[in-house]
């Protein structure tokens, strides 16, 4: 599959910050390393926002140290596609989205 051309899109979904979700933000994906890393954001964002619940519900009795592990991760993946896009394509509001990637149908 490698060389080959992809067709996938990221689409904004939900948020923290109003506006971001359900709008017609998305970013193509044309690579395995691009899916590779969107796929990574999404999965670390999940269990991050998962984790942030749980700290929030149990208070001082958080799991701290998997609280910790969870961020460092999402801190990695946000970073990634930081890195890729750039800031200016995709920015701190990109990051606290709710992303789904789906086939391109177009």
């Amino acid at each position: 599959m490698e060389g080959a051309l992809m067709k996938y899109l990221a689409i904004a979904r939900d948020g923290d910050i109003p506006g971001m979700g359900g709008t017609d933000v998305s970013f193509p994906i044309t690579t395995p390393a691009e899916l590779a890393m969107w796929r990574d954001f999404n999965r670390a964002n999940k269990d991050w926002l998962e984790i942030s619940w749980i700290v929030v519900l149990a208070g001082r009795r958080a799991p701290r140290r998997l609280y910790d592990k969870l961020l460092g991760v999402y801190i990695k993946a946000n970073a990634a596609l930081r890195e890729y896009y750039g800031e200016e394509v995709f920015s701190k509001y990109h990051s606290r989205t709710i992303w789904v990637v789906v086939k391109d149908k177009g």
